[in-house]
């Protein structure tokens, strides 16, 4: 072998606040390379940690190829998406997909819905955070009942791949207070979907370039309006749907895959 082995990072999250102690420096000192999924957390590794912006690269997170599979590109498909999960044809499905959880927002969507016309209804999708002594989802089924929404909100369980919950909503809203990255968000671009987020954190970054619209997070009027406005637009859809497969396409596997290889590549043939 020769030299040293190499350390490449993987970022997950966002880094909360700054690390540039002596002790920081000597564990960030170690990285050869760190890769970020999107350009605000390489932006914040830069300024706040003291990894040097020519250590940092950007590659996206890979999606299976089962999330672009065309399958669903049909409405005949749509409707038997709707059928399997209990949801009217004639409805304004608004899907939003994850554990339920207070930082999720399944609130903020429930509160837009009480702005809203009876045909809008939510689909929910997830299921409480594991090994968590909260009470949230009790919260979330008071607000139901209290607005007297049970048969406008359709809570379903945890599905392992939930891509026939984004193909029976006709827009998949992201009410997370911050997103590191934003999986879902990924998820439902790669499946045609309409996509509504907080103009926070990850999702901003994906949505921006009209790939999507946001609103400001923890606030269900805005969300509402937004909502309202392309349910009474649907030509608004189209163009921001196809802006958003532009997008997508960098995270297929075979692209991801290609980028790491060279990143890696690169770093070896570096020790010359």
């Amino acid at each position: 072998m020769k030299g040293r082995t190499k350390l490449a990072f993987h970022q997950g999250m966002q880094i909360a606040k700054t690390k540039k102690s002596p002790y920081h420096r000597f564990r960030y000192g170690a990285v050869d390379a760190w890769i970020s999924p999107l350009s605000w957390l390489k932006t914040q590794v830069n300024q706040m940690t003291p990894i040097k912006a020519d250590s940092t690269h950007i590659i996206p997170l890979g999606l299976d190829d089962r999330w672009f599979d065309s399958e669903g590109d049909t409405i005949q498909f749509r409707r038997q998406c709707r059928l399997e999960l209990g949801l009217s044809q004639e409805s304004f499905v608004i899907g939003l997909i994850g554990r339920i959880d207070r930082k999720k927002g399944q609130a903020i969507l429930i509160r837009a819905l009480t702005e809203m016309p009876p045909d809008a209804h939510a689909l929910i999708v997830g299921d409480p955070t594991l090994d968590e002594m909260s009470d949230y989802f009790d919260e979330v089924r008071a607000i139901v009942r209290e607005n007297d929404l049970q048969w406008r909100v359709h809570f379903r369980p945890y599905m392992t791949f939930p891509r026939n919950a984004y193909l029976a909503s006709d827009v998949v809203v992201v009410c997370s207070e911050q997103e590191s990255v934003g999986t879902v968000t990924f998820e439902a671009m790669a499946s045609h979907s309409a996509i509504v987020g907080t103009n926070t954190g990850g999702t901003a970054e994906i949505l921006e370039g009209q790939r999507g619209w946001t609103f400001p997070a923890t606030d269900p009027s805005k969300l509402a309006a937004q909502l309202m406005e392309i349910r009474n637009n649907a030509d608004m859809i189209p163009p921001r749907v196809e802006n958003g497969q532009n997008y997508i396409a960098q995270h297929r596997r075979a692209s991801v895959v290609k980028r790491w290889n060279a990143l890696l590549r690169g770093q070896t043939e570096s020790e010359g």
